[in-house]
């Protein structure tokens, strides 16, 4: 196995945002307020400026990235933009921790506890999905920068030492 990076990252601003997709004012408002569109292709995400779009659902996306502290100020700027259209969102920074993982591991580290597809073919660089890793909800996410694999999962705070203890695991035994 190629060498595989692991850092956890406490401090990533990340605003959960539930809103109508097929309202064209909601939409405008978020593009607007956002710097550029949510992407509406399931299972898709893509750069706005220093955040991540990340579709999760069909009405559910989070926007992850920059300081945490301007998370909330995002998360109060899209309620209070929100009044003539119908968008919720939440700060949810202090409830997970992002974890980055790159290298040419790292598709067999993940292979032994997610039961998604990561081949490129199947799961490329534009790609997310909220799924299980070993028993832990995660939202995975592909960022693959030129050819070296990397993918950032995002995981609920008080399953960090869990993720932690199984990713040091699953490396080992590759």
């Amino acid at each position: 196995m190629g060498e595989l990076t692991i850092e956890v990252r406490d401090r990533v601003g990340q605003v959960g945002v539930r809103a109508e997709p097929g309202d064209a004012a909601t939409q405008s408002m978020l593009r607007e307020a956002l710097g550029a569109p949510l992407p509406l292709g399931a299972g898709t995400w893509h750069r706005a400026g220093e955040r991540d779009l990340l579709w999760l659902g069909p009405d559910e996306w989070l926007v992850a990235g920059g300081d945490p502290e301007l998370a909330s100020a995002l998360a109060d700027e899209l309620e209070r933009r929100s009044s003539a259209t119908p968008v919720t969102a939440v700060d949810l920074s202090a409830a997970r921790v992002v974890v980055d993982l790159a290298g040419a591991g790292v598709g067999d580290v993940l292979a032994r506890g997610c039961s998604l597809d990561l081949h490129p073919r199947a799961f490329g660089r534009d790609r997310c999905a909220q799924t299980m890793l070993a028993q832990a909800e995660v939202v995975l996410q592909r960022r693959d920068a030129d050819d070296l694999l990397a993918v950032r999962l995002y995981v609920r705070r008080s399953f960090l030492p869990y993720v932690s203890a199984w990713l040091a695991d699953a490396a080992a035994a590759c």
